[in-house]
């Protein structure tokens, strides 16, 4: 786009060919400028790295299964841990079809979260951790381990 307007830009003003380096210098600073203003900010703000770091602590722990994620969380989980996740749909977790140990954390995605599903959780013991936003949607954490949430050292 820079490039197809700087010709549109040369072609109306031909006096600019002998100030070409500068003119160029000033489009590298404007859409630089508009990308560290406009941006890239809102990039940062829907960042899943903090999510990943605090799900990498409970792997460090015990096993971690991914509840009915999307493809991006699914592909984002691959970025920042580097290892494909363990995933459970509503079903499987709501039959116990699946290998529950101590210290076992579920990352859930709100649109899954019901209470149905919420009262079978509690009955096997395990607890909220943590609710995080990422992107538009809530991330619920749920652990049957005894810490009591992902903020303790």
């Amino acid at each position: 786009m820079a490039a197809l307007g700087w010709d549109l830009f040369r072609e109306r003003f031909p006096k600019v060919k002998r100030k070409e380096v500068f003119a160029l210098i000033a489009f590298f600073l404007v859409y630089s400028g508009i990308h560290l203003l406009f941006i890239l900010p809102p990039e940062r703000q829907a960042s899943l790295r903090p999510l990943f770091e605090k799900i990498s602590r409970q792997w460090a722990i015990g096993s971690v299964f991914l509840v009915n994620p999307s493809e991006t969380f699914l592909g984002a989980s691959f970025f920042y841990l580097g290892k494909r996740m363990p995933v459970l749909n509503r079903h499987d977790l709501l039959q116990g079809q699946f290998e529950e140990r101590p210290e076992t954390t579920l990352v859930i995605n709100s649109l899954c979260v019901d209470g149905q599903l919420l009262s079978i959780l509690r009955s096997k013991g395990y607890h909220p951790l943590s609710q995080e936003k990422c992107l538009t949607k809530k991330v619920f954490i749920y652990s049957n381990s005894f810490r009591v949430s992902l903020n303790d050292p």
